[in-house]
């Protein structure tokens, strides 16, 4: 015969296991939304373009956001024209020069900070000494009050690891990041660069590392092998071409470890007419960006 107490015990443990399961399911990353998505306007013929004009360009293929990356002198007027024509710029390039007392910035870091105020962009920085050797621990010191100026403005700040500059690959990206130990400053995650200098068995353990630190990653179609003998138009290629499992990879990196911040893609070198590549490279991303569970 079944007692009160037993009904109870089992209706306590069904509750227990349903709880248990509540928490195995919101302890899975869920991607509520598309991440934010953009290109960088790193090809010569979107260079040369009037902003506006590249800007009709990027409302026309269904764009929200661009990362403008252009001249230092460009800068200014291309900030003002993307503002003004409704685009979200989400992020810059700056060149930063690195010396043993100081860091120099080739366009005036303030002024890039006005211009972003409270948009939480990323203020890419690609470094490089200026012939005298600067240690890792000596670059996080310069420019971690620059991170405290980022965070006051509303911006943030991410270090682009670069083949052949001072701060090539991601491990140096990294530990510079921990050592100026701030939550405005990062790192990028560049899908090319990693490439021409890594293993592809590397690939998962690099972002891994980095994730509590990733600001921004860049993505582009790829060839896939011995990817270090490679030359970049391999590397970057139109997001619909190449062998590399971008959809796998985008699965992993926001379904898998979570990461939730924007995603641009390169085109630098690419000389496919702008307006087909941005139609193809949006049409892309709708067909790999992560659908998480």
């Amino acid at each position: 015969m079944v007692s009160s107490q037993m009904i109870a015990d089992a209706k306590a443990f069904g509750l227990l296991f349903i709880a248990a399961g509540f928490l195995t399911w919101t302890s899975q990353p869920i991607l509520a939304a598309e991440p934010e998505f953009g290109v960088l306007t790193t090809t010569q013929e979107m260079r040369q373009m009037p902003p506006a004009a590249l800007a009709a360009l990027l409302r026309e293929a269904g764009y929200q956001s661009v990362g403008a990356i252009c001249s230092a002198q460009q800068l200014p007027e291309w900030l003002e024209t993307f503002h003004k024509e409704g685009l979200r710029v989400g992020n810059v390039y700056i060149k930063t020069i690195i010396k043993p007392d100081t860091c120099e910035f080739e366009s005036p870091l303030d002024d890039v900070f006005k211009a972003l105020a409270g948009s939480r962009a990323v203020v890419m920085l690609n470094i490089h000494e200026a012939g005298t050797p600067v240690d890792n621990a000596t670059i996080a010191r310069h420019l971690r009050p620059w991170a405290e100026k980022a965070a006051k403005a509303g911006v943030q700040l991410a270090i682009y690891p670069h083949v052949g500059f001072r701060v090539a690959k991601d491990e140096d990206a990294l530990a510079i990041a921990k050592a100026v130990n701030h939550p405005y400053f990062g790192v990028c995650f560049n899908l090319c660069h990693f490439l021409k200098q890594h293993d592809m068995q590397l690939l998962r353990p690099t972002v891994e590392k980095a994730i509590p630190y990733l600001k921004i990653i860049t993505i582009n179609g790829s060839a896939v092998g011995n990817t270090q003998e490679m030359n970049w138009d391999k590397l970057i290629q139109p997001l619909d071409q190449g062998e590399f499992d971008l959809a796998g990879f985008l699965k992993m990196l926001y379904c898998d470890l979570g990461y939730r911040g924007p995603c641009y893609v390169q085109c630098y070198g690419l000389t496919v007419p702008a307006k087909e590549l941005l139609e193809r490279t949006r049409a892309a991303w709708k067909r790999i960006m992560p659908q998480c569970p």
